[in-house]
């Protein structure tokens, strides 16, 4: 019954557990948790030891690895921990939380005090534009840079690369935490949308961000605002052919957190590869003083992309969706070798019908600006996907 520790979470292999998981009761009061399973999907833990939820309906029934972040619910230290048992590590070292990229094992073997374990904070959160502006400002005249990281909320492992990345190249970092209504069309998602803000302030803190800014929709949009904007062909076809209203909410909600945040960087996610290029083309377009920067989609130990509408899939869904990364790389490997573009997407798209998905919206294959590629690739090459599980729709896109 192993632990290992790295950047803030600690990964809790079950699986050997049986009636064991009564072993974490050792865990003393004033220390809380939450816990994600492989694919991000939030899940409460219970009050038993310090624990919130039921430890044993949590964890007990669970056959793979979780991820359980700790922290102080109390807001100060724990207790001195003398007899809470159970909750060490092998070289008997203070617990931190934060000890870096290098994973260090953990057994539940021995006896520790459980106040040597430190956790960050959650991050600061503002949520009007005055203040958001004020933060910034304060830093603007200490001369530090500014990285910005947008997001929907709900965030996984992927959501995270990009403040890591943001960190690395930036003295300060905000993240932005809004479900844009701009964007959903009435019969979208947008009511089931997950909300865990509080989870995400603490994941945020862990990762090193500085500030999170969380607008209502009132402060993002006034009730008789007129503006929108159309960025033309990066927008067209694809996604914007599957869901019309995308890219304008997209566009216009970017274009408004770029101008209250006024950041130096902004980071976005490769996943999302036809935002990716709007953004792009819109920053260029409108002279916007802010660099760009894409990061590689995060991705399972199966190949399927990272989101946080993977929360909705069954597990026989999942292992359907673990599929949508093959057939795409499959498919740019013929590609390479030689096949013709109009027939890889058509193949494609019946491989993904036979691999179990309902539907297909698209199998695409551009040039990396979303232009087309009437031959094989000419140095670079995207193939983008969109396919339906039931009611979740997922989109993948691979370099070829």
């Amino acid at each position: 019954m192993r632990l290992r520790r790295a950047w803030g979470w600690v990964e809790v292999d079950v699986s050997q557990w049986g009636d064991r998981q009564r072993a974490v009761a050792g865990i003393p009061q004033g220390v809380g948790a939450h816990d994600l399973d492989t694919d991000g999907r939030a899940r409460g833990l219970g009050r038993a030891g310090g624990f919130e939820g039921d430890v044993g309906q949590a964890l007990g029934q669970a056959f793979e690895p979780r991820l359980v972040l700790l922290h102080h619910t109390t807001g100060g230290d724990a207790d001195d921990g003398a007899d809470h048992g159970d909750w060490t590590d092998m070289a008997r070292e203070p617990h931190n939380l934060q000890a870096g990229p290098r994973p260090v094992s953990v057994w539940f073997t021995d006896r520790v005090k459980i106040a040597t374990m430190n956790v960050s904070p959650p991050v600061p959160t503002v949520r009007t534009v005055e203040a958001l502006r004020a933060m910034v400002a304060d830093w603007r005249r200490q001369g530090l840079s500014v990285g910005f990281v947008p997001t929907m909320g709900a965030l996984h492992d992927g959501h995270l690369s990009l403040v890591r990345e943001a960190v690395a190249r930036a003295d300060r970092v905000v993240a932005s935490l809004f479900v844009n209504p701009t964007q959903f069309a009435p019969h979208e998602d947008l009511a089931r949308y997950p909300r865990q803000e509080a989870r995400d302030a603490a994941l945020l803190g862990q990762v090193g961000c500085h500030l999170l800014y969380a607008p209502s929709a009132e402060v993002m949009y006034r009730e008789d605002a007129t503006t929108s904007i159309a960025v033309g062909a990066p927008a067209e076809g694809l996604e914007g052919e599957a869901r019309p209203q995308m890219f304008g909410g997209v566009a216009l909600v970017v274009c408004k957190l770029f101008n209250q945040v006024q950041p130096d960087i902004a980071v976005f996610g490769e996943k999302d590869w036809q935002q990716l290029a709007v953004v792009r083309r819109m920053v260029c377009d409108l002279d916007m003083a802010v660099e760009i920067i894409g990061v590689p989609t995060v991705r399972d130990g199966h190949g399927l992309a990272l989101s946080s509408r993977n929360a909705y899939l069954s597990e026989a869904e999942l292992a359907v969706a673990r599929r949508l990364n093959g057939v795409l790389a499959e498919t740019a490997a013929a590609v390479r070798a030689g096949q013709a573009i109009d027939r890889a997407e058509a193949e494609a798209s019946r491989a993904l019908i036979a691999a179990g998905f309902t539907s297909v919206d698209y199998v695409a294959i551009r040039r990396p600006d979303l232009t087309p590629l009437a031959e094989g690739p000419e140095g670079q090459g995207r193939i983008l996907a969109a396919a339906w599980l039931g009611t979740t729709r997922l989109i993948d896109n691979l370099a070829i």
